[in-house]
């Protein structure tokens, strides 16, 4: 729902009291949020996605930082630079064997071949599409991403999707540091200065749930800070189910 230019979530509306007592209300924000969620996903595919693509695509744009805000979020996504190499150590995409564990030509021989398809970057088209669907997972929030991230895992995808899945872990876009000292200074109940002498608004890790900030308190302490994304508790609670029940 959009009021003059500020856009109501029902993940903003949600409250456990009611939550837990009213059918009705249930029914409400859950069906608000599928409407929510097919909108995302059209905005994305039919305007976002194409833009991106030609923007990191194009020789003339390809290699300029994107203007600031919530495109620029998404150009790693669909960089062709970005880390499109199956991990050679053997991590997510499987295990490794070990180079002395071979000993006759034709093990080795059959290690060489083994290597030569790990390393093979997959095709262009195949990294597009599947930075397109991480970016659409990406956009969907918290749940689509702890969905996506136990898909990672799964034998059945190909390995490349499983790549792709697996760098949500991790690496999602950051809070914009306005959002940041918002949530610290209701969290503290002061200013942030008051607090930190310097808080790094570039954040160590960017997960599903939370990010990671590294900030130095005025005692001469240097910590993490662990910030939970907004309404998480509301995006929780819709989106499990409309990914457990109706989907």
């Amino acid at each position: 729902m959009r009021i003059g230019r500020t856009t109501i979530s029902p993940v903003a509306l949600y409250a456990e009291g009611l939550w837990s007592l009213s059918y009705l209300y249930r029914v409400v924000l859950v069906t608000w949020r599928v409407a929510e969620l097919v909108l995302i996903a059209a905005r994305y595919i039919f305007i976002r996605a194409p833009f991106l693509l030609l923007w990191t695509r194009s020789p003339v744009t390809k290699n300029i930082t994107m203007p600031a805000g919530s495109y620029r979020n998404l150009q790693n996504i669909l960089d062709p630079e970005r880390e499109s190499k199956l991990n050679v150590a053997g991590g997510r995409t499987g295990q490794m064997p070990f180079l002395d564990s071979y000993k006759s030509p034709e093990d080795v021989r059959k290690q060489q071949e083994f290597l030569k398809s790990v390393v093979t970057p997959p095709s262009p088209m195949k990294v597009a599409l599947g930075g397109l669907i991480r970016g659409l997972i990406t956009e969907m929030g918290s749940i689509f991403i702890k969905f996506s991230q136990i898909m990672s895992m799964r034998p059945e995808l190909p390995p490349f999707m499983r790549e792709e899945l697996a760098l949500v872990q991790d690496r999602l876009p950051p809070l914009p540091e306005k959002e940041v000292k918002s949530i610290l200074e209701k969290e503290l109940m002061r200013p942030v200065d008051e607090v930190f002498e310097w808080v790094n608004y570039k954040p160590v890790a960017a997960a599903s749930l939370a990010v990671v900030h590294h900030a130095k308190l005025r005692d001469g302490r240097e910590v993490a800070l662990k910030i939970q994304r907004p309404f998480l508790p509301g995006t929780v609670a819709l989106d499990t189910i409309i990914v457990l029940d109706i989907l």
